[in-house]
């Protein structure tokens, strides 16, 4: 069993007739996870981690082995000390698609574009609201997988560097986080 199986999966590798892959316009939808780094500069020991769900919709077009896309992310509510921050990317991403002949193809992206985020605060005098946009950048790797010529799966992960911000009277927050992925890709 374990010998057919190996078999199958090295034919299905080498098979370059279910590795091609339609050039030209498509949607993607995306999921994860990320570690997100929050520190405020000119606070000792100001940094604090916190795990986020993140999701994303793009569309974008492919010729050859580069796609370019827009995408827009949204993120589930981090806190940090009193505050909690709702964040939103619009990013232009470039994605280099490794030239195999081969259903699983590895793959490398940057991006930036804007990070919009929504900070509530919770003082004394009431809960206040915040919210501002920053520069941001991202850089990653991942695998692609053919199902057919028009549909593939992405795992991936990614850096993210949201910039910093300073909301309210407090010093810049720096935002990072470290994101892991699943995604399909349809290709019209």
């Amino acid at each position: 069993m374990k010998k057919t199986s190996i078999a199958l999966i090295i034919l299905m590798l080498s098979t370059g007739a279910a590795a091609r892959v339609n050039n030209g316009p498509y949607i993607a939808v995306r999921s994860g996870v990320a570690g997100v780094s929050t520190e405020t500069s000119g606070y000792a020991d100001s940094k604090q981690t916190d795990t986020d769900f993140l999701y994303s919709f793009a569309i974008g077009a492919r010729a050859r082995q580069v796609r370019i896309e827009a995408e827009f992310s949204s993120s589930s509510k981090v806190k940090y000390m009193s505050a909690s921050y709702l964040k939103q990317r619009y990013m232009l991403q470039l994605y280099y698609d490794v030239p195999l002949n081969s259903v699983i193809r590895p793959y490398l992206n940057v991006g930036a574009g804007a990070n919009y985020t929504d900070v509530s605060i919770d003082r004394s005098s009431g809960d206040t609201q915040d919210d501002g946009t920053s520069f941001a950048w991202n850089a990653g790797a991942g695998l692609s997988v053919s199902v057919s010529q028009a549909i593939n799966f992405d795992i991936g992960y990614r850096y993210v560097d949201g910039g910093k911000k300073a909301f309210f009277d407090l010093p810049k927050i720096h935002m990072t986080s470290h994101e892991g992925y699943v995604g399909v890709r349809y290709t019209f």
